[in-house]
Protein backbone atom coordinates (compact mmCIF):
# COMPACT_ATOMS: atom_id res chain seq x y z
CA UNK A 1 0.00 0.00 0.00
CA UNK A 2 3.21 2.49 1.05
CA UNK A 3 4.62 1.98 -2.92
CA UNK A 4 0.92 2.69 -4.27
CA UNK A 5 0.03 5.90 -2.06
CA UNK A 6 3.81 7.16 -3.39
CA UNK A 7 2.43 6.57 -7.23
CA UNK A 8 -0.89 8.09 -6.51
CA UNK A 9 1.07 11.36 -4.95
CA UNK A 10 3.53 11.46 -8.23
CA UNK A 11 0.94 11.06 -10.60
CA UNK A 12 -0.63 14.34 -8.86
CA UNK A 13 2.00 16.13 -8.64
CA UNK A 14 2.59 15.72 -12.14
CA UNK A 15 -0.92 16.56 -12.80
CA UNK A 16 -1.26 19.51 -10.44
CA UNK A 17 -0.73 23.08 -12.31
CA UNK A 18 2.16 23.84 -10.72
CA UNK A 19 5.09 21.31 -10.76
CA UNK A 20 6.49 23.10 -7.82
CA UNK A 21 3.48 21.80 -5.80
CA UNK A 22 4.60 18.62 -3.43
CA UNK A 23 2.38 15.98 -1.79
CA UNK A 24 3.37 17.80 1.34
CA UNK A 25 2.45 21.22 0.22
CA UNK A 26 -0.81 20.74 -1.46
CA UNK A 27 -2.17 20.36 2.59
CA UNK A 28 -0.78 23.69 3.28
CA UNK A 29 -2.86 25.43 0.57
CA UNK A 30 -6.34 26.74 1.60
CA UNK A 31 -9.41 25.00 0.75
CA UNK A 32 -10.24 27.41 -2.67
CA UNK A 33 -6.84 26.02 -4.03
CA UNK A 34 -7.29 22.83 -3.01
CA UNK A 35 -10.66 23.06 -4.96
CA UNK A 36 -8.97 24.83 -8.11
CA UNK A 37 -6.48 22.31 -8.40
CA UNK A 38 -9.69 19.90 -8.47
CA UNK A 39 -10.60 21.79 -11.06
CA UNK A 40 -7.92 21.59 -13.37
CA UNK A 41 -7.75 17.60 -13.77
CA UNK A 42 -8.83 16.75 -16.67
CA UNK A 43 -12.57 16.14 -16.93
CA UNK A 44 -12.83 12.25 -16.67
CA UNK A 45 -9.59 11.54 -15.60
CA UNK A 46 -10.63 8.53 -13.40
CA UNK A 47 -7.08 7.96 -11.79
CA UNK A 48 -6.34 11.85 -11.21
CA UNK A 49 -9.58 12.00 -9.25
CA UNK A 50 -9.41 8.91 -7.54
CA UNK A 51 -6.45 9.34 -6.06
CA UNK A 52 -6.43 13.27 -5.30
CA UNK A 53 -9.91 11.94 -2.87
CA UNK A 54 -7.68 9.79 -1.19
CA UNK A 55 -5.06 12.16 -0.01
CA UNK A 56 -6.29 13.73 3.03
CA UNK A 57 -9.88 14.12 4.38
CA UNK A 58 -9.40 17.94 3.14
CA UNK A 59 -9.03 16.83 -0.97
CA UNK A 60 -12.13 14.55 0.21
CA UNK A 61 -14.04 17.28 1.14
CA UNK A 62 -13.39 18.51 -2.22
CA UNK A 63 -16.08 16.24 -3.78
CA UNK A 64 -18.54 16.84 -1.15
CA UNK A 65 -19.76 19.64 -3.26
CA UNK A 66 -19.99 17.91 -6.13
CA UNK A 67 -23.50 15.22 -7.31
CA UNK A 68 -21.93 12.51 -5.51
CA UNK A 69 -23.84 9.34 -7.82
CA UNK A 70 -23.51 11.25 -10.50
CA UNK A 71 -20.00 12.11 -10.29
CA UNK A 72 -18.46 8.57 -9.81
CA UNK A 73 -21.06 7.42 -11.83
CA UNK A 74 -20.27 9.45 -14.92
CA UNK A 75 -16.49 9.28 -14.33
CA UNK A 76 -17.09 5.43 -14.84
CA UNK A 77 -18.99 5.77 -18.08
CA UNK A 78 -16.92 8.44 -19.42
CA UNK A 79 -13.60 5.73 -18.66
CA UNK A 80 -15.74 3.36 -20.99
CA UNK A 81 -16.55 0.81 -17.96
CA UNK A 82 -19.97 -0.29 -16.33
CA UNK A 83 -19.82 -1.79 -13.08
CA UNK A 84 -19.93 -5.69 -13.60
CA UNK A 85 -20.51 -7.19 -9.90
CA UNK A 86 -23.43 -6.84 -7.50
CA UNK A 87 -23.12 -4.12 -5.08
CA UNK A 88 -24.92 -2.93 -2.06
CA UNK A 89 -25.03 -0.09 -0.36
CA UNK A 90 -25.91 3.96 -0.70
CA UNK A 91 -25.43 4.41 -4.59
CA UNK A 92 -23.36 7.02 -4.09
CA UNK A 93 -21.09 4.82 -2.39
CA UNK A 94 -21.34 1.95 -4.44
CA UNK A 95 -20.12 4.34 -7.54
CA UNK A 96 -17.29 6.32 -5.54
CA UNK A 97 -15.98 2.81 -4.21
CA UNK A 98 -16.01 1.53 -7.86
CA UNK A 99 -14.23 4.07 -9.34
CA UNK A 100 -11.53 3.79 -6.54
CA UNK A 101 -11.42 -0.24 -7.05
CA UNK A 102 -10.64 0.39 -10.53
CA UNK A 103 -8.09 3.20 -10.17
CA UNK A 104 -6.25 0.69 -6.96
CA UNK A 105 -6.44 -2.13 -10.20
CA UNK A 106 -4.84 0.58 -12.86
CA UNK A 107 -2.11 1.12 -10.42
CA UNK A 108 -1.66 -2.29 -9.32
CA UNK A 109 -1.98 -4.18 -12.44
CA UNK A 110 0.76 -4.93 -14.69
CA UNK A 111 -0.78 -6.81 -17.51
CA UNK A 112 -0.22 -4.40 -21.04
CA UNK A 113 -4.01 -4.96 -21.91
CA UNK A 114 -5.46 -3.62 -19.10
CA UNK A 115 -3.96 -1.33 -16.06
CA UNK A 116 -3.73 2.62 -16.63
CA UNK A 117 -3.13 2.51 -20.44
CA UNK A 118 -6.82 0.65 -20.60
CA UNK A 119 -8.46 3.96 -19.14
CA UNK A 120 -6.47 5.80 -21.11
CA UNK A 121 -7.49 3.89 -24.13
CA UNK A 122 -10.93 3.29 -23.00
CA UNK A 123 -11.45 7.30 -22.20
CA UNK A 124 -10.28 8.29 -25.67
CA UNK A 125 -12.31 6.25 -27.81
CA UNK A 126 -15.13 6.99 -25.58
CA UNK A 127 -14.78 10.47 -26.14
CA UNK A 128 -13.91 10.16 -29.82
CA UNK A 129 -17.13 8.08 -30.59
CA UNK A 130 -19.46 10.38 -28.44
CA UNK A 131 -18.76 13.09 -30.05
CA UNK A 132 -19.80 11.53 -33.70
CA UNK A 133 -23.25 9.90 -31.95
CA UNK A 134 -24.17 12.39 -29.57
CA UNK A 135 -22.38 15.96 -29.76
CA UNK A 136 -24.82 17.40 -27.51
CA UNK A 137 -24.48 14.24 -24.64
CA UNK A 138 -22.90 16.60 -22.21
CA UNK A 139 -21.72 15.09 -19.02
CA UNK A 140 -24.63 12.08 -19.37
CA UNK A 141 -24.72 8.35 -19.77
CA UNK A 142 -25.43 7.61 -23.44
CA UNK A 143 -26.04 4.47 -24.61
CA UNK A 144 -26.96 3.34 -28.37
CA UNK A 145 -30.33 1.62 -28.61
CA UNK A 146 -28.95 -1.00 -31.10
CA UNK A 147 -33.12 -2.85 -31.78
CA UNK A 148 -33.53 0.44 -34.01
CA UNK A 149 -32.07 1.49 -37.44
CA UNK A 150 -28.57 3.13 -37.34
CA UNK A 151 -26.06 4.57 -39.10
CA UNK A 152 -23.60 1.50 -38.45
CA UNK A 153 -20.17 1.99 -39.36
CA UNK A 154 -19.25 4.12 -36.56
CA UNK A 155 -20.21 1.46 -33.75
CA UNK A 156 -16.80 -0.41 -33.12
CA UNK A 157 -15.84 -3.05 -31.37
CA UNK A 158 -13.27 -2.51 -28.71
CA UNK A 159 -9.99 -3.52 -28.91
CA UNK A 160 -9.80 -5.40 -26.00
CA UNK A 161 -10.43 -8.51 -27.92
CA UNK A 162 -7.20 -8.61 -29.68
CA UNK A 163 -5.86 -9.78 -26.42
CA UNK A 164 -8.38 -12.04 -25.50
CA UNK A 165 -8.41 -15.97 -26.61
CA UNK A 166 -9.85 -18.95 -24.12
CA UNK A 167 -8.01 -21.88 -22.42
CA UNK A 168 -9.88 -25.38 -22.84
CA UNK A 169 -11.82 -25.23 -19.70
CA UNK A 170 -15.26 -24.03 -21.31
CA UNK A 171 -18.22 -23.73 -19.26
CA UNK A 172 -21.08 -25.93 -20.35
CA UNK A 173 -23.49 -24.12 -22.32
CA UNK A 174 -26.40 -25.45 -20.53
CA UNK A 175 -25.59 -23.60 -17.40
CA UNK A 176 -27.71 -20.24 -16.09
CA UNK A 177 -26.70 -16.98 -17.22
CA UNK A 178 -24.88 -16.58 -13.84
CA UNK A 179 -23.26 -19.59 -13.28
CA UNK A 180 -21.84 -19.20 -16.90
CA UNK A 181 -20.89 -15.41 -16.08
CA UNK A 182 -18.22 -16.77 -13.36
CA UNK A 183 -17.04 -19.87 -15.02
CA UNK A 184 -16.03 -17.74 -18.60
CA UNK A 185 -13.63 -15.52 -16.15
CA UNK A 186 -12.01 -18.61 -16.00
CA UNK A 187 -11.88 -19.67 -19.31
CA UNK A 188 -10.65 -16.42 -21.11
CA UNK A 189 -7.47 -14.76 -20.71
CA UNK A 190 -5.65 -12.08 -21.79
CA UNK A 191 -2.61 -12.99 -23.89
CA UNK A 192 0.83 -10.53 -23.31
CA UNK A 193 0.10 -9.02 -26.57
CA UNK A 194 -2.22 -9.73 -29.98
CA UNK A 195 0.48 -11.21 -31.61
CA UNK A 196 2.08 -13.53 -29.21
CA UNK A 197 0.80 -17.48 -30.37
CA UNK A 198 1.77 -18.87 -26.86
CA UNK A 199 -1.67 -19.55 -25.72
CA UNK A 200 -2.39 -19.63 -22.29
CA UNK A 201 1.45 -19.91 -21.25
CA UNK A 202 1.97 -16.32 -21.25
CA UNK A 203 -1.52 -15.00 -20.04
CA UNK A 204 -3.68 -14.30 -17.11
CA UNK A 205 -6.82 -14.99 -16.50
CA UNK A 206 -9.59 -12.36 -17.24
CA UNK A 207 -11.52 -12.22 -14.19
CA UNK A 208 -8.28 -11.17 -12.43
CA UNK A 209 -8.72 -8.29 -14.44
CA UNK A 210 -11.82 -5.90 -13.70
CA UNK A 211 -11.08 -2.88 -15.92
CA UNK A 212 -10.72 -5.16 -19.24
CA UNK A 213 -13.58 -7.10 -18.52
CA UNK A 214 -15.43 -4.49 -17.33
CA UNK A 215 -14.81 -2.08 -20.41
CA UNK A 216 -17.93 -1.53 -23.20
CA UNK A 217 -17.73 -4.35 -25.70
CA UNK A 218 -18.23 -1.61 -28.09
CA UNK A 219 -17.38 2.01 -28.67
CA UNK A 220 -20.02 3.92 -27.97
CA UNK A 221 -21.81 1.08 -25.86
CA UNK A 222 -25.10 -0.29 -26.82
CA UNK A 223 -27.48 -1.98 -25.18
CA UNK A 224 -28.01 -5.41 -26.58
CA UNK A 225 -25.53 -7.27 -28.49
CA UNK A 226 -26.27 -10.09 -30.91
CA UNK A 227 -23.85 -12.31 -31.84
CA UNK A 228 -24.32 -13.99 -35.38
CA UNK A 229 -22.44 -16.94 -36.71
CA UNK A 230 -22.93 -19.92 -38.80
CA UNK A 231 -19.71 -21.35 -37.89
CA UNK A 232 -20.48 -24.66 -38.32
CA UNK A 233 -24.51 -24.93 -38.74
CA UNK A 234 -26.89 -22.65 -40.90
CA UNK A 235 -29.24 -21.12 -39.09
CA UNK A 236 -27.78 -21.40 -35.66
CA UNK A 237 -29.53 -19.46 -32.76
CA UNK A 238 -27.86 -16.05 -32.02
CA UNK A 239 -25.58 -15.36 -28.84
CA UNK A 240 -27.29 -12.81 -27.02
CA UNK A 241 -27.03 -10.35 -24.31
CA UNK A 242 -28.84 -6.72 -22.91
CA UNK A 243 -28.28 -4.28 -20.69
CA UNK A 244 -29.35 -0.69 -20.31
CA UNK A 245 -26.25 1.04 -18.99
CA UNK A 246 -24.37 -0.88 -21.96
CA UNK A 247 -22.83 -4.36 -23.09
CA UNK A 248 -19.56 -5.14 -21.30
CA UNK A 249 -16.97 -7.31 -22.70
CA UNK A 250 -17.78 -9.72 -19.69
CA UNK A 251 -21.21 -9.87 -20.89
CA UNK A 252 -19.99 -10.84 -24.12
CA UNK A 253 -18.28 -13.64 -23.29
CA UNK A 254 -21.02 -14.35 -20.77
CA UNK A 255 -22.83 -15.06 -23.99
CA UNK A 256 -20.34 -16.46 -26.40
CA UNK A 257 -20.36 -19.60 -23.59
CA UNK A 258 -23.40 -20.82 -24.66
CA UNK A 259 -21.59 -22.19 -27.68
CA UNK A 260 -17.95 -22.55 -26.92
CA UNK A 261 -18.17 -26.10 -25.56
CA UNK A 262 -20.67 -27.28 -28.00
CA UNK A 263 -18.89 -30.61 -30.03
CA UNK A 264 -18.62 -31.22 -33.78
CA UNK A 265 -19.58 -34.19 -35.27
CA UNK A 266 -17.39 -35.95 -38.04
CA UNK A 267 -19.15 -34.66 -40.54
CA UNK A 268 -18.35 -31.28 -39.57
CA UNK A 269 -14.83 -31.48 -39.38
CA UNK A 270 -14.77 -33.55 -42.88
CA UNK A 271 -16.35 -30.44 -44.25
CA UNK A 272 -13.36 -28.21 -42.95
CA UNK A 273 -10.51 -30.55 -43.61
CA UNK A 274 -12.33 -30.21 -47.12
CA UNK A 275 -12.32 -26.31 -47.86
CA UNK A 276 -9.63 -24.72 -49.42
CA UNK A 277 -9.77 -21.78 -47.00
CA UNK A 278 -11.86 -23.09 -44.14
CA UNK A 279 -12.39 -19.56 -42.29
CA UNK A 280 -11.72 -17.14 -44.69
CA UNK A 281 -15.05 -15.63 -44.54
CA UNK A 282 -14.73 -13.89 -40.97
CA UNK A 283 -11.04 -13.40 -41.24
CA UNK A 284 -9.47 -10.06 -41.64
CA UNK A 285 -6.22 -10.20 -43.32
CA UNK A 286 -4.65 -13.27 -44.48
CA UNK A 287 -6.80 -16.41 -44.08
CA UNK A 288 -6.26 -19.34 -42.43
CA UNK A 289 -5.80 -22.85 -43.69
CA UNK A 290 -4.42 -26.08 -41.47
CA UNK A 291 -0.97 -27.10 -41.65
CA UNK A 292 -0.44 -29.83 -44.21
CA UNK A 293 1.01 -32.17 -41.56
CA UNK A 294 -2.46 -32.20 -40.07
CA UNK A 295 -4.23 -35.47 -40.89
CA UNK A 296 -8.34 -35.33 -40.70
CA UNK A 297 -7.80 -37.08 -37.41
CA UNK A 298 -5.10 -34.11 -35.84
CA UNK A 299 -7.96 -31.74 -37.16
CA UNK A 300 -10.45 -33.79 -35.10
CA UNK A 301 -7.75 -33.33 -31.91
CA UNK A 302 -7.55 -29.96 -32.49
CA UNK A 303 -10.81 -28.82 -32.90
CA UNK A 304 -13.27 -30.73 -31.22
CA UNK A 305 -15.78 -28.14 -30.19
CA UNK A 306 -16.52 -24.53 -31.44
CA UNK A 307 -14.14 -23.00 -28.65
CA UNK A 308 -11.60 -24.36 -29.64
CA UNK A 309 -11.92 -23.00 -33.17
CA UNK A 310 -11.14 -19.87 -31.62
CA UNK A 311 -7.42 -20.83 -30.71
CA UNK A 312 -6.64 -21.30 -34.99
CA UNK A 313 -6.68 -17.44 -35.18
CA UNK A 314 -6.07 -14.19 -33.43
CA UNK A 315 -10.07 -13.01 -32.40
CA UNK A 316 -10.39 -9.21 -33.22
CA UNK A 317 -13.78 -8.74 -31.63
CA UNK A 318 -16.57 -8.07 -33.66
CA UNK A 319 -17.85 -6.39 -36.91
CA UNK A 320 -21.25 -4.42 -36.45
CA UNK A 321 -22.25 -4.25 -40.25
CA UNK A 322 -25.30 -5.92 -40.47
CA UNK A 323 -29.04 -5.22 -39.55
CA UNK A 324 -32.49 -6.65 -39.74
CA UNK A 325 -35.50 -6.60 -37.68
CA UNK A 326 -33.88 -7.45 -34.64
CA UNK A 327 -31.45 -4.82 -34.70
CA UNK A 328 -27.54 -4.57 -35.10
CA UNK A 329 -26.25 -8.11 -35.93
CA UNK A 330 -22.17 -8.61 -34.62
CA UNK A 331 -20.59 -10.81 -36.41
CA UNK A 332 -17.33 -12.24 -35.03
CA UNK A 333 -13.63 -11.29 -36.73
CA UNK A 334 -10.83 -12.94 -36.16
CA UNK A 335 -7.21 -13.09 -38.39
CA UNK A 336 -5.18 -15.80 -39.40
CA UNK A 337 -1.85 -16.91 -37.70
CA UNK A 338 0.72 -20.06 -38.24
CA UNK A 339 0.06 -23.29 -36.78
CA UNK A 340 2.38 -25.64 -35.35
CA UNK A 341 3.16 -28.66 -37.59
CA UNK A 342 2.47 -30.93 -34.57
CA UNK A 343 -1.29 -30.60 -33.30
CA UNK A 344 -0.24 -31.75 -29.80
CA UNK A 345 2.21 -28.99 -29.32
CA UNK A 346 -1.11 -26.22 -30.47
CA UNK A 347 -2.90 -28.35 -28.00
CA UNK A 348 -0.45 -27.86 -25.17
CA UNK A 349 -0.74 -24.02 -25.54
CA UNK A 350 -4.19 -24.32 -24.47
CA UNK A 351 -3.97 -26.47 -21.40
CA UNK A 352 -5.62 -25.39 -18.54
CA UNK A 353 -4.84 -25.34 -15.54
CA UNK A 354 -0.78 -24.47 -16.47
CA UNK A 355 1.60 -26.77 -15.36
CA UNK A 356 4.72 -24.65 -15.92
Amino acid sequence: MQCFDRRMAAYLIDMAPSHNVTSSSLLSLPNELLLLIRDNFERWDLLAHACYYQVHSRTEACYARVDGMEFWRHLIYHNGLRVGHPVEGPIEVVWREAALEYAHHAWTCTHPACRRERLATNRDHMQKALSVWHRDHGDGIFVIDSTISIPLPDVESNDIFHYINFNRSFPRHDLDEETRRTLVGKCAFLRASPSVDDGWRTADLLEHHPIAQDSFASLPPINFLRITHDLFDEGAADCEFTHAEGVTVHDALTSLATLLDRRLTQDQVSDLVDREDPWGYVLQGNPSSFPSSWSEQDVMIGVRCVGHWFQLFRWTGFLFDCFDQKGIAAFISCEGKSLPAKVQTHVERYAYPRTD
